[in-house]
């Protein structure tokens, strides 16, 4: 007999992994069980796709991952240390 509750499905690739209770409970055990796969797709038979994830969104064209990108981003736009932008402390000037 099919159910008609709404549902979680977790898939890896084109294999059903599991499926859980639509609810928040349902929701965070598939994400942790989803945690461990490297082509994981989490849907809702209400809402279709809800979180996808696969081992290439790891990285991006550059081939750095979102971590180094970010701490790139971040270095240029100021958020360095004070040696990389020439401050050694307040008693260089002369006042």
């Amino acid at each position: 007999m099919i159910s008609k509750e709404p549902t979680y499905t977790l898939w890896s690739g084109a294999t059903l992994i599991r499926t859980f209770e639509h609810n928040r409970n349902g929701l965070d055990a598939a994400l942790e069980e989803a945690y461990d796969l490297h082509n994981a797709a989490i849907y809702s038979s209400r809402d279709d796709l809800v979180w996808k994830y696969s081992a290439e969104d790891e990285r991006n064209e550059c081939g750095m991952t979102d971590v180094e990108a970010d701490a790139d981003t971040l270095a240029s736009a100021g958020y360095g240390t004070d040696e990389d932008y020439g401050y050694y402390g307040d008693d260089c000037y002369d006042y």
